[in-house]
């Protein structure tokens, strides 16, 4: 199991509750440790500037509480990388979602890999120093 430091925060704001469970049980199985909360204020609560975060949202939690949400978390934790989950109902938000600064959509029914190629892209977005400093440690070429 990899520890903390190895991976930034996973965080649910999901309140369709099978979802919610979904994402916990398939995250937890790839060795992430997800946390999840069903209220933005416990979210929005939680999170700590500078701390890099990836933060799911699901289309339910988006109605409940506006779009702004997008922007709470943003200025809560400017390192958070939010990935929207977009059911057949809330489709229409995906455009709004995208322009308030959402990294990404993953679309209903949430396919494993998709969840999974997605948390990779933002791992590796957030550590670019790691794929700069491999670049640099080729050896010059002896002549």
């Amino acid at each position: 199991m990899n520890s903390e430091s190895d991976h930034p925060l996973v965080l649910l704001l999901v309140c369709n509750k099978e979802t919610r469970e979904y994402l916990s049980d398939l995250l937890r199985r790839n060795s992430y440790s997800p946390q999840a909360f069903s209220v933005p204020a416990d979210l929005l609560n939680h999170l700590r500037a500078g701390t890099d975060a990836i933060v799911f949202v699901d289309g339910q939690a988006v109605s409940n509480c506006g779009a702004g949400i997008f922007s709470k978390i943003r200025e809560s934790c400017s390192g958070c990388k939010v990935i929207f989950l977009c059911d057949r109902a809330h489709r229409e938000l995906i455009k709004e979602a995208m322009g308030l600064g959402a990294y990404g959509c993953v679309l209903e029914p949430y396919e494993e890999w998709e969840v999974l190629t997605m948390v990779r892209h933002v791992l590796s977005d957030l550590k670019p120093k790691r794929r700069r400093s491999s670049k640099k440690t080729r050896r010059p070429a002896e002549g």
